[in-house]
Order: C-alpha cells, then sequence, then structure tokens
C-alpha cells in the first residue's frame, strides 16, 4: 500500500461526483503475479464504478506489463534511472535500442520517466517510439507558482505529452488535456 493505505481504501476516499485518474506506480510487478494484480484491480474498477481508461498502470518490468496491456490497461513503461554517460550522453545507443524494444515488446501505450529526462527522452527515445505517449512528473514544480505553472502549460502544448504530475500545496496532481485516456 502506499503511504500506509489500500488501493480499495484509496478508491474509497477519492470517490467523487467528478471522474478522477490515477496513476498506478507498481513496485513489485512480476511475470508470476500479473494475473492476480490484473484480475484484482478489474474487481476494484468494477466495485467503485472507475473506467479502466482513466487508470495509468506502470512498472519498469516490461515482461509484466505485457499482459496488463492485453488485458486492456492503459500502461506505461517505466524506464529504468538513467545515469549520465562520458560525453553527456544517458545511454549508449545499445541501451537505448533495448529500451524501445521493451517498449514495443510489453505494447505499453506510453513511456515514463522523472521531468529532468525530459529533454533527452524527447531527443534519443521518443523519435524511435512516436506512437507512444509521454508521462513525466516534476514534484519540484508547484503550480500555485506563476513560472511552475506556465512551465507546466508550455510542457503540455507538446501533443506527445499525455500526462505531467506537479506539486501543489504538497500534493502531487495530474493534469491532461482529456480526462480519459486515449485508447490507443
Amino acid at each position: 500500500p502506499s503511504r500506509g493505505i489500500t488501493l480499495q481504501t484509496y478508491f474509497e476516499q477519492t470517490k467523487t461526483s467528478k471522474p478522477l485518474s490515477y496513476w498506478l506506480d507498481i513496485k513489485n510487478l512480476s511475470a508470476a503475479n500479473t494475473h492476480a494484480v490484473s484480475d484484482h484491480l478489474d474487481n476494484l474498477l468494477q466495485k467503485h464504478g472507475i473506467d479502466k481508461r482513466t487508470l495509468i498502470v506502470e512498472s519498469p518490468v516490461h515482461e509484466a506489463l505485457l499482459f496488463l496491456s492485453d488485458a486492456g490497461f492503459y500502461t506505461s513503461y517505466y524506464l529504468p534511472a538513467l545515469e549520465k554517460q562520458p560525453g553527456g550522453d544517458f545511454l549508449p545507443a545499445l541501451q537505448v535500442e533495448q529500451l524501445r524494444a521493451n517498449a514495443e515488446a510489453c505494447r505499453a501505450k506510453a513511456i515514463s520517466y522523472p521531468g529532468y529526462h525530459h529533454s533527452y527522452i524527447k531527443q534519443s527515445l521518443a523519435p524511435l517510439l512516436p506512437d507512444l505517449d509521454l508521462l513525466t512528473w516534476y514534484p519540484q514544480k508547484d503550480i500555485r507558482f506563476s513560472n511552475d505553472a506556465r512551465f507546466i502549460q508550455n510542457l503540455l502544448q507538446d501533443p506527445s505529452i499525455r500526462t505531467v504530475l506537479v506539486s501543489a500545496a504538497g500534493f502531487l496532481h495530474t493534469r491532461r488535456s482529456n480526462p480519459q485516456l486515449s485508447e490507443r
């Protein structure tokens, strides 16, 4: 459970008349538990009347994401930590190719990464995966401040950016142009 509560409790506590979107970063997803995770999520979504298309399921375990993608979940392949290499690039071309292959193999709808990697991802990996949405986060940005709000608004002008998590009053919030995730 994140922050000491179960997903069941979280869905109960966030129930509103306005549809919400959820980003689930599943840290312990594996090939061994992906069927159980899928069944559990399906049951919770049905119980709480949550549309599956409003849920992002994220994991760095591309092998396990494949089943969830095939089960109709909007999946995001979380890119492993990128370390800067001598010469300025984060990853050698071979590793970039491996990340591309992983994202395609799991039939993810998106790739996700911390905001400080955005320029590099846009330059090196996104062109290899033009059909995937980009999901990122900037917890150091606070949309209550005009400079941060402008930064995020400018970022969202990029049609490949689907979701950006930002801080506001100590909480992370998501903003996207459409309340339901694309069917791509």
